[in-house]
């Protein structure tokens, strides 16, 4: 994925390499090259005095000694003189060659600073552009061996000039993921007339998928003696598996993309639209502009002019678009939504009996996976209330759509 940070590329952002934008002779300097030598000591130094320099748009890798991550790579960027002699195609090469390294050394994930816009001038706008669309090219051909590039970028000019291009890939369909998804096994399965942007609106039979199952159809499998496999899943936080399925899973690089709107998450989404369902446009802009899910759900909760009956005719439709949605936009989430097989999916959360079980994973499963819990009765611990897990069987028709349209 890519994504753009605003912060010190020498502070820990889980990469295993960042990008040194360097001089010629690679033995430090101003800015980013300066702090990078600083904070990773004079090994690192002593290193780059046995690589014979590096010219304009190439590049070279060392160790991270004192950084908190593995490795430097050192690219030497053009210095501005006006756009006559060759600057976009040599900035264009610093990050080809830095990522062609980053692929020779097994390294999947590379955090980038601006290169060429500080001291040596180029134009934030026109830097901007050229980085993004030479990573996102190169990520086109490579999304294999790259799982993430990021920029981490020191102030809120450049920090915008990058999320500009970044909106402009993503809003007109070019974005590395979506060509990912277009060469793709997946994709293959679909036929090249397929347009996966529009998935949603040519999906036939919709309410299908959304409504093929429920509670009522699992406990009706299991007292017919039928046997299924189980995945479960609950928060997005680090320590639950499979949390990329939450509703509050937030992926910085992958926003939402629904209808020409990008959301942070499927709980943004579904708020959102639970808002707009009651007529209540105030909690709609406050549910828009908050970034987290937890506090959406809250925003949510407190809709002005809520009918509970009407809600429990939507809801489940509207849990069904926005994770198909969510499915269109993050490759990560479908591959992983499509490796779960013909599994039941479970959110396996304590506190949730209307999209959960309202039990955690070790209450409700074995060690080898079996049920310990009959699902007539899933309940929350002290409620009767029969608990309905709809997360997880919206999530098994998006998977059944996929599937279908893969035959």
């Amino acid at each position: 994925m890519i994504s753009l940070v605003k912060g010190d590329i020498t502070k820990d952002h889980n990469v295993q390499a960042i990008v040194n934008a360097a001089n010629q002779s690679l033995l430090g300097g101003g800015g980013v090259d300066g702090a990078i030598h600083r904070a990773a000591g004079p090994k690192l130094l002593e290193e780059c005095r046995r690589l014979n320099g590096c010219t304009t748009g190439n590049a070279k890798i060392t160790n991270a000694y004192n950084l908190p991550c593995e490795h430097v790579i050192h690219t030497v960027g053009p210095i501005w003189n006006g756009g006559f002699q060759g600057e976009e195609t040599l900035l264009s090469k610093c990050y080809e060659n830095s990522l062609k390294l980053a692929v020779k050394n097994h390294i999947r994930t590379i955090a980038f600073p601006s290169i060429s816009t500080g001291v040596y001038g180029y134009p934030v706008e026109d830097a901007a552009r050229v980085a993004l669309h030479t990573v996102n090219s190169f990520l086109s051909d490579h999304w294999q061996e790259i799982d993430e590039v990021k920029w981490v970028l020191f102030d809120d000019r450049t920090y915008q000039a990058y999320q500009k291009e970044l909106d402009k890939l993503r809003n007109a369909g070019e974005l590395y993921i979506n060509k990912m998804l277009q060469n793709s096994a997946v994709a293959k399965a679909y036929g090249d007339a397929m347009d996966l942007g529009n998935l949603m609106t040519i999906a036939p039979h919709k309410k299908r998928y959304y409504s093929r199952y429920d509670i009522n159809w699992l406990i009706d499998e299991i007292d017919l003696g039928k046997k299924h496999s189980y995945v479960t899943f609950w928060h997005e936080n680090a320590g639950y598996e499979n949390g990329i399925f939450s509703q509050w899973y937030h992926d910085p690089g992958c926003p939402i993309i629904i209808n020409g709107r990008e959301y942070l998450t499927a709980e943004q989404y579904m708020m959102s639209e639970k808002a707009l369902l009651f007529g209540d446009l105030e909690s709609y802009s406050k549910i828009m502009s908050e970034p987290s899910p937890r506090k959406c759900k809250q925003l949510g909760r407190g809709v002005k002019n809520f009918d509970q009956g009407i809600w429990d005719t939507a809801f489940r439709e509207i849990l069904f678009h926005g994770n198909l949605g969510k499915a269109q936009s993050d490759i990560q989430f479908l591959s992983a939504l499509l490796d779960t097989e013909d599994a039941v999916l479970i959110e396996a959360s304590p506190y949730d009996d209307i999209y959960g079980a309202g039990i955690e994973k070790q209450d409700l499963l074995t060690i080898d996976g079996e049920l310990k819990v009959h699902p007539k009765n899933w309940h929350k611990e002290g409620s009767s209330k029969q608990a309905e897990n709809n997360l997880g069987f919206v999530l098994m028709g998006i998977r059944d759509l996929y599937n279908d349209l893969m035959r």
